[in-house]
């Protein structure tokens, strides 16, 4: 796979892998197998997080543990290679999504977890999970600054956080010699989403967002990259009720027409040229993170990759930017 700049020293591959169900909803040994056969696709990018897999005690942080248990037994150069992107400071399950964890003190604790869990030093990107807009940049931007210092972190991203909060912790961390945030992960695919579908703490890609990383040049990482395979279930008459409510609307199904007719000019699967038209982008580079269930899911994603479509043939409300 093309390796896509993020940081000095970080070079992402155009893929990234989503961990969310390793060890739990995908067994140990699937999880294991579907991260080899992702490194030999010329994957590098493993996306956890800790709240993925938290339950009750003793089953908690599953994902990262899954991930550690992995890596466990690889040889250091493994480790060189691979990039662990983990995120943190998300509300605590069983907890209302109000309730952020944007201190100084639940940043650190949740970073050392996770290094703990993963069995590793220092994670590659460093991810916030959740944003807390009454708490100001500038003392999350010093408690990160305080990360990478101690060698926990290479490098800082953030997780639907909006660009306004994105600009000003950057604009803070420049004239105060910190590290800046150098990537951004949010809710991006060809299919729309109806709003009014999804947790409101959730950030979506839309006009003014758009702009910014355009502007910006920074790269996204999308996550729901395909869209919970909602062209794939339309075109085979398998909508389920949460889809349908998340994804039905004017603008899908004009795009549905268009991919269809895509995919029978080009040969390639609906779920293959989405991710094209993500990474045929021509303004700022997109990372899908794509969430696959077995290595036949991961070859179609794959598959997705190493050709362009074009970008601007499918409806959008973010090509109004």
């Amino acid at each position: 796979m093309k390796k896509i700049k993020i940081a000095d020293g970080i070079m992402a591959s155009e893929l990234a892998l989503g961990t969310a169900s390793f060890g739990t909803g995908i067994s140990e040994e699937e999880s294991f197998a579907l991260i080899d056969r992702f490194i030999e696709y010329g994957g590098n990018v493993l996306d956890t997080a800790s709240v993925y897999g938290d339950f009750q005690p003793p089953n908690r942080h599953v994902s990262e543990k899954t991930i550690g248990k992995w890596l466990k037994d690889k040889p250091a150069s493994v480790r060189d290679n691979v990039l662990i992107a983990t995120k943190g400071a998300h509300p605590l399950p069983g907890t209302p999504m109000t309730m952020p964890r944007l201190s100084k003190a639940e940043i650190e604790d949740d970073i050392n977890s996770s290094l703990e869990c993963l069995g590793v030093d220092y994670i590659d990107i460093y991810w916030l999970h959740r944003d807390d807009t009454r708490r100001g940049v500038e003392e999350i931007m010093e408690t990160l600054a305080g990360i990478v210092k101690s060698g926990k972190a290479r490098s800082l991203g953030v997780s639907n956080w909006r660009a306004d909060r994105i600009k000003s912790a950057n604009e803070y961390a420049g004239k105060n010699g910190l590290p800046k945030i150098c990537t951004s992960q949010m809710e991006y695919s060809l299919a729309q989403v109806n709003l009014d579908a999804i947790d409101n703490t959730l950030v979506v890609m839309d006009e003014k967002e758009f702009a910014f990383y355009r502007d910006e040049k920074m790269p996204v990482f999308a996550f729901t990259a395909q869209a919970k395979g909602y062209f794939d279930k339309l075109a085979a008459d398998k909508l389920n009720e949460m889809t349908i409510k998340r994804y039905t609307n004017d603008i899908n199904s004009r795009n549905f027409e268009i991919l269809k007719n895509l995919s029978e000019s080009n040969g390639r699967g609906l779920t293959q040229n989405s991710i094209a038209w993500l990474r045929s982008n021509p303004c700022f580079e997109v990372i899908p993170i794509v969430g696959c269930r077995n290595i036949a899911q991961l070859e179609d994603s794959v598959g997705g990759i190493g050709y362009k479509v074009d970008f601007a043939a499918f409806e959008s409300v973010y090509q109004k930017a």
